[in-house]
């Protein structure tokens, strides 16, 4: 199997850009030999998501046998649920036990993952795949709501939904977002930021968020983007009196509680 995450904030250049790796790895994939899946609003969740049950059917799919060249693409993946993301990296990572002919390394298998940015993905999952970056147009650049990133529905929906994920967790949504920020890799052990970079941070999440709301997001509850935003606000009055600026940061994140639905 061969694993692609192509990422990119304009859906056009996207759908171009699969359609543009299958023709170079396959050519024509007919249409039984395709399975596109999105994600759809689930009846106990309002946001629109991809959950466990999709991947196993597509793992299930993937385990029959054929001799045909064989895609499926799973699109803006940022939308799926932490299990779902476990099971995708299962699949990555292991033969298909249901199939004596189909293995993890067969080139007839491929498996395409969009996402609005890598960053929204687990780390493991990012490190299998080959990442393709779409960079902005011009003006998607100069309409973008931040100067040096865009934060997505999705890179969003993973911020406010920090309340509910354990301390270490969170630290790691924080410095994936930071890393993605600066252009860099930010971690608790290479030190902080520079104050002026860690306050436009807060800014551009702030703005964000107030954006979100203006806009009445239909992918983030209201709820979560307000206590996320009380707390954004609180870490950059810190950060302007000089609070220590690792602290500052981590203590927004940190600070953020667990929503009740």
């Amino acid at each position: 199997m061969h694993a692609f995450l192509i990422c990119g904030q304009n859906q056009n250049r996207v759908g171009e850009g699969i359609e543009n790796l299958l023709r170079s790895r396959s050519g024509k994939i007919a249409p039984e030999s395709r399975i596109d899946l999105r994600p759809s609003a689930k009846k106990d969740n309002k946001l629109p998501t991809l959950t466990i049950e999709d991947v196993r059917f597509i793992s299930n799919w993937f385990s029959r046998q054929s001799s045909e060249s064989r895609a499926v693409i799973i699109h803006q993946a940022q939308c799926l649920t932490v299990p779902a993301q476990q099971a995708i990296l299962k699949i990555l990572e292991e033969p298909f036990p249901d199939s004596s002919l189909l293995t993890i390394n067969d080139s007839r298998l491929t498996i395409i993952l969009t996402a609005d940015s890598e960053t929204s993905l687990l780390p493991t999952i990012r490190s299998r795949c080959k990442i393709i970056r779409l960079p902005a147009l011009p003006a998607e650049s100069s309409t973008a709501h931040v100067d040096s990133i865009s934060y997505s529905s999705g890179n969003l929906h993973r911020l406010t939904e920090t309340g509910n994920k354990s301390p270490s967790e969170k630290l790691i949504i924080l410095y994936d977002l930071l890393s993605e920020f600066s252009g860099k890799k930010v971690s608790p052990y290479q030190g902080s930021i520079p104050r002026p970079d860690a306050l436009k941070f807060m800014e551009n999440i702030i703005d964000s968020l107030h954006s979100s709301l203006i806009h009445k997001s239909l992918f983030i509850n209201h709820k979560s983007i307000t206590i996320c935003l009380q707390s954004a606000c609180l870490s950059h009055r810190r950060l302007k009196n000089n609070l220590n600026v690792q602290l500052a940061l981590q203590q927004f994140i940190l600070d953020i509680p667990p929503i009740s639905r």
